[in-house]
């Protein structure tokens, strides 16, 4: 019996519904697409979505420039909304019983412990791993440094911050992911939401009683 843990809401869904296959990227468009975005900025993108593709706008950020460029692009491909797309997908685990389990956690809590790990990054030396990529020629705009920690460590070696500062933004840059994740959950059907603000092991056991009551409810369980 497989158990799944972590994960973004986006893998969560290509497991539980499945992915399209999407058209290919097409360069040309993409191009084409990041010079509206630099002439007009990336929200005249977001606005431009937020006509062909509501649901789509909703859910990706108006300065996410990356998916509002592939969300456009899938649309103008094909003639179809992303959406559409989502919606006619089918669960490569289609038949199977799935019982999701979410994890909440207060503000105050959550925020301790994303500047917990972000102390610990900077102790391990993530700094001193970028610092040595670059020298080795691995350039500031790859996309390896896009993401969270990497994007903002580059910064602060190009001196836009201290590293108080440089720490502060990625708790803050941290703690708008994480929201940004529950909101995308909180959409999703069927989630039993426990509540992580006490003792670990209530929360275990407010879990095993739900898998095994799933279990027992199950048609494998009526006939083996």
């Amino acid at each position: 019996m497989p158990i799944l843990a972590g994960g973004t809401g986006f893998y969560y869904r290509a497991l539980v519904r499945g992915l399209f296959p999407g058209p290919a990227r097409d360069d040309r468009l993409r191009a084409r697409l990041d010079r509206v975005a630099g002439r007009r900025g990336v929200e005249a993108l977001h606005r431009w979505l937020t006509r062909v593709d509501p649901a789509s706008a909703c859910r990706i950020l108006p300065r996410d420039q990356k998916r509002l460029v592939r969300a456009l692009e899938v649309y103008l491909l094909t003639g179809r909304p992303l959406t559409d797309h989502f919606e006619a997908t089918r669960s490569p685990i289609a038949g199977f019983d799935v019982l999701p389990i979410g994890l909440t956690m207060p503000r105050e809590a959550l925020r301790a412990r994303v500047a917990g790990r972000v102390a610990e990054q900077f102790a391990r030396g993530v700094v001193e791993e970028v610092r040595r990529l670059m020298a080795a020629g691995v350039p500031a705009t790859a996309h390896a440094f896009s993401g969270l920690v990497y994007r903002q460590v580059v910064e602060l070696l190009q001196g836009a911050r201290d590293e108080a500062a440089t720490r502060a933004l990625i708790v803050q840059e941290n703690m708008r992911y994480a929201r940004r994740q529950l909101l995308w959950f909180r959409k999703e059907p069927g989630v039993r939401w426990l509540s992580g603000a006490g003792e670990s092991a209530g929360v275990e056991r407010q879990a095993l009683d739900l898998a095994h009551a799933f279990l027992a409810a199950s048609p494998a369980a009526r006939h083996p």
